[in-house]
């Protein structure tokens, strides 16, 4: 698995000191700029939403979200490594397993 080294501290500060970016650098900016923006146009979109129920809406954020996710990995090419975490962790415990498991420790 490969992953990106994590960033060094500023020379002559202190580690774990966040490193500043370099003059020039306006990605916070266009950020801000850009959250400031969604922040005023997107209750103009709210009247529209209105016929739909809440968990509705909920689900739509929840699937889109995951495509997007899906889209970012895909593009990023860091797929591969979601599917290697994904195999390395734990398995599900469910609802069933844990009365299972106490019927079995009870014996």
């Amino acid at each position: 698995m490969t992953s990106r080294p994590a960033p060094r501290p500023a020379p002559g500060a202190a580690p774990g000191t966040p490193r500043r970016s370099p003059p020039g650098d306006r990605t916070g900016l266009l950020l801000g700029v850009g959250a400031y923006l969604l922040w005023g146009i997107l209750p103009l979109y709210f009247p529209l939403v209105r016929p739909a129920g809440a968990a509705e809406i909920v689900a739509h954020r929840v699937v889109w979200s995951l495509v997007l996710c899906a889209a970012v990995l895909a593009i990023t090419g860091r797929a591969h490594e979601w599917e290697v975490e994904r195999q390395d962790a734990p398995e599900q415990v469910g609802p069933d397993s844990e009365q299972q498991a106490g019927a079995v420790s009870q014996g």
